[in-house]
């Protein structure tokens, strides 16, 4: 493996790893994560998260979701619904449906 002079070297248990010096490195339970300085780190019970600075995050009952700005979060009764912002949400007494958003 070859580095640059910028570059750290990380050793861990599972693997190796090598990173820009503008990057951050965080250790878990799980596993060993390295992201780019703009990104954001979640740690939440069931997993970790590594996300862009334009998404959002959502922690809920059932799961953890990762969405993009343009995206809307439900929440129903029965799950949680991530829908772009061209789709339309119909809540049903059976189930809760969502669309993509058609022009004719």
């Amino acid at each position: 493996m070859r580095v640059y002079s910028e570059d750290t070297f990380y050793s861990t248990e599972q693997s190796e790893l090598w990173m820009y010096s503008e990057d951050t490195f965080y250790s878990t339970e799980q596993n060993e994560l390295w992201m780019s300085s703009e990104d954001t780190f979640y740690s939440t019970e069931q997993s970790e998260l590594c996300m862009s600075s334009e998404d959002t995050f959502y922690s809920t009952k059932q799961s953890e979701l990762c969405m993009s700005s343009e995206d809307t979060f439900y929440s129903t009764k029965q799950s949680e619904l991530w829908m772009s912002s061209e789709d339309t949400l119909y809540s049903t007494e059976q189930s809760d449906l969502w669309i993509i958003h058609v022009v004719l």
